[in-house]
């Protein structure tokens, strides 16, 4: 019987419930949790750090977490050692000369009494060691000034054992290896096509409609300037004048308005919203529902397609991309359509394979405007996304080296049909912006300027002199070099962060050590991708790795080279234009891989984003009062 119920148990099923127990026993049993309650009044990026220690050990770099600390109020939080090994807590609050105000203080770890502070304890309890000065009390906490960029003070923990956590911990660790192994038994009937990708999609899908339904309104990534921009199209067919009184609040602090560029996401959701009027829930809400359509359209899509699944593993690994789908913004529009044309490009059953490969296509010009104007999407979609255009249009010059397209005159001509028509919706576009803001390019680009100078706050005006601008434009032009923006400013370090899962205006992450891990599953799927190709795969799979490598390599350059010359912006969600080349590039070697190493590290990748987008996504994010106040 003991046989016959391991002959049932997979391995890929085995390997990532290992990797599970390991991740839940380090983070949630072996680690304490600390969460503190601080509040700032300065607008500057600053970082909380925090060092533990045993009793005679120093503080070091490997026993020590950061958080990245925005204005105002917030319970910042972070794993620390294990309370058993831990004899004090050293905390350098911010890194700057400022106010700071704690108003609580929380260490917890299955096994151990919590340790509370009320705001009189923590008066006495949290010790000043250098440039800390001026500590009073007030009624719900204390407030003290740094006097230098490197104010610490020290607190000395006391533990005190509770009930013995083994025998829950090794009932949770049987549960979870249950779980995963019922979870691969069951899949094992979808194995052939890839069905597991569904049933991850799918719970990809919950999380996001439950962060899009219970989190705050413009508790996200400039979601108040994304939705200006939709309520305006709510109420209006053609885009306004940029200098229009009416439109005053789409303005963002950079005096920026997402009105005055061609994203077509705006007018898309602005209509579908005004189709909307009855449905009794918050106008933000109607906006953010069709972000979770779009996704619920994908995850229809791989379930009834098995070439869509293979397209679809990317959106798997990182919890950053189902974050861009719970919120409103015009980044998951521009996935979303890229990953269409990711499908269309490698699937040979599809649309556009068919369009340029087969002589006698029925109703041929109806076929080929619809998908001249899918491709022409990518055109009105974020400007990171050409890239991924640059790529599609470099794999069928690769799939025509290797003569797929035999008839090459008939491809030459559907695909330039196709390109005429995907020229359609930016020429719209362009042609509405001439028809609001004058026929000049130079009259345009004036008017965008005079708006930016008359709504932007002082430190981002372009009249502003550059010794006066906020302190993250133009590093270039202040002279910062590239070792500074990499070794000091960590521009690599926060915008890899913030692709494998930040939330809020970036303010909430998980730990160091979380990130390291996450970035050590991915070199190691790399690393298996590139040695099944280069084992097992043909000279040409040689050729496409090396092409999405440099197309890949080129969009980061040019991400690195605006935060560098323009505004520092290390944010993950432009790196989402990377998904859908991996997809052209996994649905090509698939045969080549080691489908049991490659599914398992791809599962592990899904459970740390899952770990990542409940724990710290779903937890931390500011949240509605109550569901009751969702409704109207």
């Amino acid at each position: 019987m003991l046989n016959r119920l391991l002959s049932k148990i997979k391995l890929p099923a085995m390997v990532v419930g290992l990797i599970v127990c390991a991740l839940y026993s380090h983070f949630y049993v072996f680690k304490a949790y600390l969460e503190i309650d601080i509040e700032t009044d300065s607008r500057l990026r600053t970082v909380l750090r925090v060092y533990w220690a045993e009793e005679g050990e120093v503080y070091s770099q490997s026993s020590s977490s950061i958080e990245r600390m925005t204005s105002g109020r917030q319970v910042y939080s972070t794993f620390l050692g294990n309370l058993s090994k831990t004899n004090r807590i050293r905390i350098d609050p911010i890194e700057y000369a400022g106010k700071v105000i704690v108003r609580g203080l929380r260490i917890s770890q299955p096994g151990f009494k919590p340790i509370e502070l009320s705001p009189q304890e923590l008066k006495e309890t949290l010790v000043p060691v250098q440039q800390i000065a001026d500590i009073q009390e007030l009624s719900d906490g204390i407030v003290f000034n740094t006097t230098g960029s490197d104010g610490q003070f020290e607190l000395t923990v006391s533990v005190d054992r509770s009930e013995p956590y083994l025998a829950r911990w090794t009932l949770i660790i049987a549960l979870i290896l249950l779980f995963c192994i019922v979870v691969g038994h069951v899949s094992t009937r979808f194995g052939k096509d890839h069905g597991w990708v569904v049933i991850c999609l799918f719970a990809a899908l919950i999380l996001t409609v439950i962060m899009s339904s219970l989190s705050r309104f413009n508790t996200h990534p400039d979601e108040y300037v994304h939705w200006q921009a939709v309520k305006y199209y709510s109420q209006h067919l053609l885009p306004p004048p940029l200098d229009s009184p009416a439109i005053a609040e789409s303005y963002s602090a950079y005096g920026y308005s997402r009105l005055a560029n061609f994203e077509v996401f705006y007018q898309f959701a602005g209509y579908a919203v005004s189709l909307l009027p009855d449905l009794k829930i918050p106008d933000y809400l109607k906006g953010r529902l069709i972000n979770c359509l779009l996704f619920l359209a994908l995850v229809i899509l791989a379930a009834r397609n098995k070439d869509f699944r293979i397209v679809a593993i990317p959106l798997l690994v990182s919890a950053q991309t189902w974050y861009l789908f719970s919120y409103l913004n015009s980044d998951a529009f521009g996935l979303f359509v890229a990953m269409l044309v990711a499908y269309q490009a490698v699937s040979r059953t599809s649309l556009l394979n068919r369009v340029l490969s087969e002589p006698h296509l029925r109703h041929k010009w109806l076929v080929t405007i619809t998908i001249g104007l899918l491709l022409g999407l990518l055109l009105v979609v974020k400007t990171n996304y050409y890239f991924f255009a640059l790529l599609v249009g470099l794999y069928f010059l690769w799939r025509l080296a290797l003569g797929e397209f035999t008839n090459r005159r008939l491809f030459w001509f559907r695909a330039v049909a196709i390109g005429i028509v995907a020229l359609t919706p930016y020429g719209t576009r362009l042609a509405m912006d001439m028809h609001a803001n004058g026929f000049s390019g130079s009259e345009r680009s004036a008017l965008r300027i005079a708006m930016n100078e008359k709504y932007a706050e002082p430190q981002f005006k372009p009249s502003t002199p550059l010794a006066d601008k906020h302190i993250y434009l133009s590093l270039k032009d202040r002279g910062v070099s590239v070792k500074r923006m990499l070794h000091r400013e960590l521009w690599h370090t926060k915008s890899l962060y913030s692709a494998l899962g930040g939330f809020g205006y970036t303010q909430y992450f998980s730990t160091e050590k979380f990130y390291g891990g996450v970035v050590t599953l991915c070199m190691l799927l790399i690393g298996v991708i590139l040695i099944s190709i280069l084992l097992r795969g043909p000279p040409s799979t040689h050729v496409l790795f090396a092409m999405t490598g440099v197309v890949t390599l080129t969009l980061l350059v040019a991400l690195f080279w605006y935060s560098w010359a323009v505004s520092f912006q290390p944010q993950g969600r432009y790196f989402a234009a990377m998904l859908p080349m991996f997809s052209i590039l996994l649905f090509e070697v698939r045969r080549y891989l080691f489908p049991k190493i490659f599914e398992a590290l791809v599962l592990a990748l899904f459970l740390m984003a899952a770990n990542v987008f409940l724990f710290v996504g779903l937890t931390r994010i500011e949240k509605i009062d109550s569901v009751a106040n969702v409704f109207i």
